[in-house]
């Protein structure tokens, strides 16, 4: 089965089992990088096996510990929004993303892709520090579009493709978390789109 995996402005496809057999090996393709995963379901631990990069080398081995995971699928969309934290042996890393089913020949998302438009939604937690663009705005693909302040960061949000502004859902001073809608691009047949509430 083949996912496409949004982690902040990255796109990548990855290949997963169909099925996956607690405590059993299994194949998973990221990109051109294939690597083998055991995930322990009980225990909530998966051990990422890398090939050697080369025949004088050992192969690398890294145990995470899954500490907490939470998703959330909003009705109308095809994709699903993740939030996870694990632990590495030394530290402990957040984050979030958006996971859909890819079909061959269909372009990578970057947002929610319906017969609606495309849906921008927040990729972290924070405050809105400014709103970049307006409804009936066009933009091109990797202009900004909303900036979110996290942890004292500027995080700017960029448009994933071309196309016309059909709503606003923040304004300057909101605090969003992972999954809230920023905002939404026409449909491809120009028609502007109602935000859902």
């Amino acid at each position: 089965m083949k996912l496409e995996v949004k982690l902040g402005s990255r796109t990548y496809i990855v290949d997963v089992p169909d099925q996956w057999t607690s405590r059993e090996s299994a194949s998973v393709t990221i990109g051109e990088r294939t690597v083998r995963v055991r995930w322990d379901l009980t225990s909530g631990t998966a051990t990422v096996v890398e090939p050697a990069p080369s025949a004088t080398q050992p192969t690398v081995e890294r145990n995470l510990r899954i500490r907490s995971a939470t998703s959330a699928t909003f009705p109308g969309e095809s994709e699903t929004s993740i939030k996870a934290e694990f632990n590495t042996g030394t530290r402990t890393t957040s984050f979030g993303a958006s996971v859909a089913r890819h079909f061959p020949g269909q372009a990578a998302r970057g947002g929610t892709k319906s017969k609606k438009g495309m849906t921008v939604r927040s990729q972290i937690t924070g405050k809105v520090l400014r709103v970049l663009v307006k409804v009936g705005d066009q933009v091109k693909a990797s202009d900004p579009l909303v900036i979110i302040e996290a942890m004292k960061m500027e995080n700017k949000i960029t448009a994933a493709q071309s196309g016309g502004i059909a709503s606003v859902s923040v304004k300057e001073g909101t605090m969003v978390s992972v999954g809230d809608e920023l905002l939404r691009f026409k449909d491809p047949e120009g028609t502007a789109t109602e935000s859902s509430s």
